[in-house]
């Protein structure tokens, strides 16, 4: 696939003359402004490899623009070009937009193609590293997700259920890393598989904590952001499960800060979450904590309260243990004869659990078959 550039100069000429002499090697869309170009990005369907931006521009100039596509397509390689060889501008230019480049008008043909074929380069590496990083990452995120259900499934039921939530209200907000937001919900609860049974029965019933039992919850996050440190690119991730408890209404929430809003979206759910585990319906929830405005914020909560209540998706029939498939999601707990929680429903169907439903099977331990739904997918993290 051609190299897509994004070219932009109030000079509408010289992006015509670079377009015709640079056409073989790739593809370049032309933006005359600032606010142009930003919109061009951020409704673009795919990314830019290469963003190129004059310096001098009326309105936006390119120190600012590329500052915000920074934010916008962080993965889109970017490249200054001036008029005049200041220092004080280029350093500017680097520290503000990170730069890739910094070359002087008019640019030789031959310059900039060398220019522009090197930052392709770098956006190649870029993306390889980062697609590598995911899957790794991915990864390592579901096989503590396994452990957390079959260590502790009510804790995973609940985790999917907030987890589940937060992707929805933070699609709503333009949350623009979502997974960030899944993989909190998540492993926030990993640590409730060193807690005892009644303390997380006090904790979801909303009872008093008593003081060993306020520490042994703080102690569990803890934990988990000190294990969860170990592993590449979840710094934000951790950020987001350690603020979580303290979480307040505070001016970061408010302006969007993505660590401050998490944290805020994610302990706002919890709690929500915890007041209908106590019996009180929804509406009424959504009220006792927009009374709280200091601590909720109204934009999460309105976002909330668009999510329709939790309903069956899916075609929902029994399936034979031996026949179950990596994908299906199961519709009902499933229980040994002696009453204990094995799977909870809404757990996704993977090699692990099948294992484990087979290994009780074949104890007559549980039945043979288990409600499922057959057209649900896993929708990840």
């Amino acid at each position: 696939m051609t190299p897509r550039i994004l070219w932009v100069d109030d000079e509408a000429s010289l992006i015509q003359s670079m377009k015709r002499q640079l056409r073989n090697d790739f593809d370049i869309s032309e933006a005359h402004s600032g606010d142009e170009a930003l919109e061009i990005v951020g409704k673009a369907t795919e990314p830019f490899c290469v963003i190129v931006s004059d310096q001098r521009m009326p309105g936006m100039d390119g120190i600012e623009l590329l500052s915000l596509v920074k934010d916008i397509a962080p993965d889109s390689v970017r490249i200054m070009l001036t008029g005049f060889a200041d220092q004080d501008t280029a350093i500017e230019a680097v520290n503000q937009g990170q730069i890739f480049r910094f070359l002087t008008k008019p640019a030789l043909p031959h310059v900039m193609l060398r220019a522009l074929r090197d930052a392709v380069r770098q956006y190649e590496l870029i993306t390889a590293e980062r697609e590598l990083l995911e899957k790794t990452l991915t990864g390592s995120i579901q096989v503590m997700v396994d452990i957390l259900a079959l260590a502790s499934p009510v804790a995973f039921r609940r985790a999917s259920r907030i987890r589940d939530m937060a992707e929805i209200v933070g699609q709503k907000m333009k949350f623009r890393d979502i997974w960030q937001l899944g993989a909190a919900a998540m492993l926030a609860h990993l640590g409730y598989i060193t807690l005892p049974s009644s303390v997380l029965d006090n904790y979801y019933a909303g009872r008093t904590l008593s003081p060993s039992e306020e520490s042994m919850m703080h102690g569990q996050v803890e934990s988990t952001a000190k294990l969860l440190e170990k592993i590449p690119r979840m710094e934000p991730v951790v950020r987001i499960i350690h603020e979580h408890h303290q979480s307040r209404n505070t001016a970061a929430v408010k302006g969007k800060d993505p660590v401050s809003l998490g944290a805020s979206i994610l302990h706002t759910l919890i709690e929500f979450d915890r007041l209908v585990n106590r019996g009180i319906v929804r509406n009424e929830a959504l009220k006792m904590l927009a009374a709280r405005a200091d601590e909720f914020n109204s934009e999460i909560l309105s976002a909330l309260r668009e999510i329709p209540a939790e309903g069956v998706h899916g075609n929902r029939m029994m399936v034979m243990i031996d026949a179950l498939k990596n994908g299906m999601v199961v519709d009902e707990d499933v229980r040994t004869t002696e009453g204990m929680l094995l799977v909870p429903k809404g757990y996704v169907i993977n090699d692990t659990v099948r294992q484990r439903l087979r290994n009780f099977r074949l104890h007559d331990d549980i039945d043979g078959s288990i409600a499922v739904q057959v057209d649900a997918l896993a929708s990840g993290i």
